[in-house]
């Protein structure tokens, strides 16, 4: 896939490990909007809102639904669904004839989960927070733990580093957006 995206002339960075100042800015602003209380998803989309030409209350409903991985289901972490919501609005197929839109988006994406999981060992949020929020046992272990400012915010920091160093990495043309 890689070797015939290359073929088409369009350049494609994935890198193999993040960077750790790389975002920082970024990662800030993900981070404060997490603490003033909005969930995962809409921490990490609604922090490239401005980049991605869109407003911030835009952001913050389209993302909404997806915090605790997908409606407090626990599946896909909303740090990563938030995340990949940025690379969508940035380099989605809009077009039939962009036949290479939805390719790249879905390597950059893939990229984005690897990495992920790389860091925490699961992108499932589930796994990592090691409880089931479901139920009002993990709820009361979700809050006893504070996992909200400790394990939900690093993977808020992690999943917006990796969005900004794809983003600082992969300029294309064309997409409505700055770039």
């Amino acid at each position: 896939m890689l070797a015939r995206i290359n073929d088409l002339g369009i350049a494609v960075y994935l890198p193999d490990t993040i960077q750790a100042e790389g975002g920082a800015k970024m990662s800030a602003t993900a981070e404060s909007i997490f603490l003033e209380g909005f969930n995962c998803a809409q921490a990490v989309f609604a922090s490239h809102a401005e980049y991605l030409g869109v407003s911030k209350e835009f952001a913050l409903r389209v993302a909404s639904g997806l915090g605790a991985g997908m409606g407090r289901m626990q599946e896909t972490c909303g740090a990563v669904t938030g995340g990949c919501l940025v690379l969508g609005l940035r380099f989605g197929k809009t077009d039939t004839s962009d036949v290479d839109g939805k390719e790249i988006t879905y390597i950059l994406v893939q990229s984005l989960h690897r990495q992920f999981a790389e860091a925490h060992g699961s992108t499932h949020c589930r796994d990592l927070l090691g409880c089931d929020l479901r139920t009002d046992e993990g709820k009361r272990k979700y809050k006893k733990e504070d996992l909200g400012k400790t394990k939900c915010l690093e993977c808020v920091r992690t999943a917006d580093r990796i969005v900004r160093e794809i983003l600082d990495n992969n300029p294309r043309r064309g997409r409505g957006v700055p770039g």
